[in-house]
């Protein structure tokens, strides 16, 4: 099966680049190369109505959010959105044409979490963070125009873990959606 041009594409030009292969590089390499990819891909993103960053405060400290809309609606779904990376790299920067994809395709809101690395932030740090942005999605999210009945997590390898962890501790505890009536929740 031939692949994409694209990913063709890809592949060749990490393969020019010369960089040794992910395994074999120390965190802070490896880093460095996931976001020289990242801005390399940037020269053809996709559009979208609105992008913009969002600070806010986490357990753990600052978190940097970045959300996406696909138009001008009020009363958008919403998508909290885990980048991949083992935990150990990634970004917002390496996810976002992945994110304007889903916001544009599905028709939603995208919050692109920044959560905290290991090995400088071992775990639990990343599910906090995963948990807090989610959290403040769903008491916040409202006065972006998201509709406050219809969020979900989600994220790509490591940030599908993220997705699962948050979803399990908010069904646990039920606290992520303090300011949504029981009758607008799924029944257990």
């Amino acid at each position: 099966m031939a692949l994409k041009p694209a990913v063709k594409a890809l592949l060749e030009t990490m393969k020019a680049s010369g960089a040794k292969p992910i395994y074999e590089q120390d965190v802070l390499e490896a880093r460095a190369q996931r976001e020289e990819v990242a801005r390399q891909m940037k020269t053809d993103l996709r559009p979208v109505y609105e992008v913009r960053e969002i600070y806010i405060a986490g357990k753990g400290g600052p978190l940097t959010l970045r959300m996406y809309r696909p138009n001008r609606d009020e009363r958008l779904p919403v998508l909290v959105y885990f980048h991949g990376g083992g935990f150990v790299v990634g970004s917002v920067e390496t996810v976002d044409d992945t994110c304007r994809a889903l916001a544009n395709y599905a028709q939603i809101a995208v919050v692109s979490v920044d959560y905290r690395l290991a090995p400088e932030h071992p775990y639990p740090a990343a599910i906090d963070d995963a948990y807090d942005a989610t959290r403040w999605v769903a008491q916040n999210g409202h006065k972006l125009g998201f509709d406050p009945a219809r969020i979900a997590v989600g994220g790509d390898s490591a940030g599908g873990n993220l997705a699962a962890a948050t979803a399990i501790r908010a069904a646990q505890s039920r606290g992520v959606f303090d300011w949504i009536s029981d009758a607008d929740l799924p029944d257990d």
